[in-house]
Formats: structure tokens, C-alpha cells, sequence
């Protein structure tokens, strides 16, 4: 997987608005994962990253972290798209308990 990285300044000098980039591209170029990461340089600088979990689940993924995690963004993104995929249920199954509607 290829990262790549811009970084984006909205002023002169450094401010919280200053952002540096992360996409991974699949092998058809189309953006898979895109994070964003305060230029801030300590590590408790946030970053946000964006995934979605197609074509298994329509689900559009957004997860904050600490900037001293972003090495293990692959991690993260896995253990959270395990996660949400442990949600998952299937509609053609018999339920047990029944739901009774208040009015």
C-alpha cells in the first residue's frame, strides 16, 4: 500500500488549522483511506481518519486519534472495521424474542 502524504497551510506560519494529509490509493488510483493529522509537532497532536467498509457494508467510517498512533493506522483501521463487521447480522435468519412497539 502506497501512502501519500500533502500537507496543507491556511496562513503564514504555523496554526491549529495547519493539516498534513494521508491518502492510500487501490491499484484503480480511486482513495481508500484518507487521514488528516495536525501539523502540530507533539504527539498528542489529533488526526482523523476516513474509511468506508464497501462493498461488504455500507458504512462510512470516521475514527479520531492521538498523531503518535499514526504509524498503526492500518491497525486501527482493521480493528475497527472487525468491529463494526462483528455488528453485522443476517436478515434471513429466524429470531427468537419478539419487539413490541410502544404508542
Amino acid at each position: 500500500i502506497n501512502v501519500e502524504k500533502r500537507s496543507i497551510n491556511f496562513g503564514r506560519g504555523t496554526d491549529m488549522r495547519d493539516q498534513n494529509i494521508y491518502f492510500v490509493q487501490n491499484s484503480f488510483g480511486h482513495v481508500t483511506t484518507f487521514i488528516t493529522c495536525s501539523n502540530r509537532g507533539h504527539a498528542a497532536a489529533p488526526c482523523t481518519q476516513y474509511f468506508n467498509l464497501s462493498p461488504q457494508m455500507k458504512a462510512h467510517i470516521r475514527v479520531y486519534y492521538r498523531k503518535g498512533l499514526l504509524p498503526h493506522w492500518q491497525k486501527i483501521q482493521q480493528s475497527v472495521s472487525n468491529l463494526i463487521y462483528g455488528f453485522e447480522v443476517d436478515s434471513n435468519e429466524q429470531t427468537s424474542g419478539q419487539i413490541n412497539k410502544l404508542n
